[in-house]
């Protein structure tokens, strides 16, 4: 907020005052939490290979999640596939069923851009432990990593796309039904790619940061 405030409107404003005016003006978001990965008992589990992990460039290493969106008292899913150093959106699908074919939609997507990663980290849900998507991974080249047991932090960029998303769109639009959810969530993206700056990005924003990666 800091960061727009100044390079958007010219207001210096530090971030614990942003706080402070917040609060102040009982301004406070509810960020809900729901379990949407489902493992399979029988699938064979692989490890978390970005431990101590020096992620430094773009496409070396992404990631997938899934998040639900409830509308006229029905679950809707969201996923989407990100670049883990850039933090750019690559792809991403919605729908009513938090099945593989979501993902591998997103995955499409992604894909369809003309670039590989080295590493794809997952957490352990049915979708990436299903063969369809291990197999899309294997025809790629892909090395799969996922998340331990219960280790949100694992894959703590998702997490925090996640609370971006659900903060400075969701609970602000409130879509009343899927069309305008769908149409409302590309906007985003696209704003989220090109126009919101990001601290660990050095205040660029990631299609900035990629660029000067050459991609």
């Amino acid at each position: 907020m800091p960061v727009m405030l100044q390079s958007r409107y010219g207001i210096k404003i530090g971030a614990k005052k942003c706080q402070r005016l917040k609060k102040k003006l009982g301004l406070r978001s509810l960020y809900p939490h729901r379990d949407t990965s489902k493992p399979n008992p029988r699938a064979e589990k692989e490890p978390y290979l970005l431990k101590n992990m020096e992620i430094n460039e773009a496409d070396q290493v992404w990631t997938c999640d899934i998040t639900y969106i409830q509308i006229e008292q029905r679950n809707h899913y969201l996923c989407v596939v990100m670049d883990w150093d850039s933090r750019f959106v690559l792809g991403w699908s919605m729908g009513r069923h938090m099945d593989v074919g979501l993902c591998l939609r997103a995955l499409e997507m992604a894909l369809s851009r003309g670039r590989i990663p080295k590493y794809f980290n997952t957490d352990q849900g049915s979708q990436y432990t299903s063969r369809d998507w291990q197999e899309c991974m294997e025809e790629n080249g892909i090395i799969i990593s996922q998340d331990s047991k219960g280790r949100w932090a694992d894959n703590i960029v998702m997490e925090r796309l996640w609370r971006t998303y659900k903060y400075e769109f969701f609970f602000i639009h409130e879509p009343s039904n899927l069309i305008e959810l769908e149409y409302i969530t590309a906007k985003w993206i696209d704003y989220y790619n090109n126009k919101r700056p990001h601290t660990s990005l050095e205040n660029k924003t990631p299609a900035e940061y990629r660029r000067e990666q050459g991609i």
